[in-house]
């Protein structure tokens, strides 16, 4: 049974499974090029879509052939960097300067807003009603 699904299996399957085996290999050579992970990736991609319209019959050295591709698009993506420089999402950050924070914890903010509360009810419990807020208890002539 092996054997039968070995037979039936298309060229094309072939080379995808070799294109695979080597696309490790592919990446790191064009990261060591082009210094991005991004576009290593994007390299080994368009070598993929090349391969794919390629008559792989007239490839003697698939090995060969894909690293050659690989060389040439990383070539590309450098001229095309040096036409249009792009600038580092590093270079457009902040620089981060750090402070020494003299402002109290939020739990001593919470602490500090239990007391007031606490403070505020026995005020509010000494006062007559009519000025705890009853409307027309409190007036500014008392």
């Amino acid at each position: 049974m092996i054997w039968l699904a070995r037979r039936w299996t298309s060229p094309t399957d072939s080379v995808a499974e070799a294109f695979e085996a080597q696309r490790d290999r592919l990446r790191a050579v064009a990261y060591r090029m082009l210094g991005s992970h991004a576009d290593a990736e994007d390299v080994v991609q368009e070598t993929w879509l090349r391969l794919s319209r390629q008559d792989t019959a007239t490839i003697h050295n698939l090995a060969g052939w894909l690293t050659t591709v690989v060389g040439r698009i990383s070539f590309d993506v450098l001229r095309s960097r040096q036409a249009r420089p792009e600038a580092s999402y590093d270079d457009r950050l902040p620089e981060l300067v750090v402070t020494v924070d003299d402002s109290p914890a939020p739990e001593d903010d919470m602490a500090l807003a239990d007391s007031v509360g606490l403070a505020l009810l026995v005020v509010l419990e000494s006062l007559r009603p009519t000025l705890r807020g009853v409307p027309g208890g409190l007036s500014i002539a008392s």
